[in-house]
């Protein structure tokens, strides 16, 4: 609590009276508090957005991992196989799935 709060707390308990001044400062304080409060309200918003995006490119790198894996067990069966891997690396850093 800052030292203008206290000083309109001990006023109040002693007087029972808020000076016009005071009832000002009060106002003011509650408009930075809820700029303050929408501004992470925001934030939060836009934090939860971008976890999900992590969220599902981790997704597809865990994917794309499991397809190369797939890929390198059966590579006695692909003449292919060092495109395919690189093919399905590229797909995943670009965001696309199969």
């Amino acid at each position: 609590m800052t030292d203008r709060l206290k000083g309109i707390q001990g006023n109040w308990e002693y007087e029972r009276c808020i000076k016009p001044e005071d009832v000002d400062y009060l106002l003011e304080r509650v408009e930075e508090l809820e700029f303050q409060q929408e501004s992470l309200r925001e934030k939060r918003t836009w934090d939860r957005k971008r976890m999900k995006e992590y969220w599902n490119e981790n997704k597809r790198y865990k994917q794309a991992l499991e397809n190369i894996e797939e890929l390198w067990a059966n590579r006695e069966f692909n003449d292919n196989l060092a495109w395919d891997m690189l093919l399905e690396s590229r797909q995943a850093l670009k965001g696309e799935s199969q």
